[in-house]
């Protein structure tokens, strides 16, 4: 039987997979990326999961992450903020997990996620200690604050994680990939940004999360 918050976050994960379904029609005729390079796909030797989002795909991944981190070994966050930044509140989601006008609270979410998980609402926080999690964030991104993503890191690292932070790009609010048709500044539909870089590739390598292209998500 899940637990209620278990149950919230296996919920929150099937609507994003169902809600961009109505773009489907659309993407047949619209190119979202780049004509991939030619060549054969190498096998890859996975023996966990993890798991990876972009804005609110970001947020989920965290929440995920968190509430089954027994079974979620890391994880790769683009333009996100901590875990259960909103808090169940409107305004706090839009001005506390996005632009930042109200604090994020990350001592009082991290009490949060301490007394569920020993309420074993959630997996055990000691779970988070070590796993490798990769954090970026682009220099032009207004639409998540920097300092919205310094306190994912900031949640992370308070519990153990081995976090990675990318912050030097010049990047828009977006999932930034070779294969992107935007430019790299641009916060603009599709939200595939090139930036000259492949920041899931250096993920992988540097804290062993499979390289993997991003489900399609709904805009921010």
């Amino acid at each position: 039987m899940k637990t209620p918050w278990k149950a919230a976050a296996t919920l929150a994960a099937a609507l994003l997979l169902v809600l961009p379904g109505g773009v489907a029609a659309r993407a047949a005729s619209t190119p979202y990326t780049k004509t991939p390079v030619a060549g054969s796909l190498r096998s890859y030797p996975v023996s966990a999961v993890y798991v990876a989002g972009v804005s609110s795909g970001g947020y989920l991944a965290t929440q995920l992450q968190v509430a089954y981190s027994a079974r979620i070994r890391g994880a790769a966050i683009f333009a996100a903020g901590p875990y259960y930044c909103a808090q169940n509140n409107v305004s706090q989601a839009l001005y506390g997990c996005g632009d930042n006008l109200y604090p994020t609270q990350v001592a009082t979410l991290e009490s949060y996620t301490r007394t569920w998980a020993s309420y074993g609402w959630v997996d055990g926080t000691g779970n988070l200690a070590g796993q490798p999690v990769y954090v970026y964030h682009g220099g032009n991104d207004s639409t998540v604050k920097k300092s919205v993503t310094d306190d994912l890191v900031r949640y992370y690292q308070d519990f153990g994680a081995s976090v990675r932070y990318d912050s030097g790009s010049a990047a828009g609010h977006s999932w930034v990939t070779p294969y992107g048709t935007v430019g790299c500044t641009a916060t603009a539909s599709p939200y595939l940004a090139d930036c000259g870089t492949d920041p899931p590739s250096s993920a992988s390598c540097s804290a062993r999360l499979p390289r993997r292209t991003p489900a399609r998500w709904a805009a921010p």
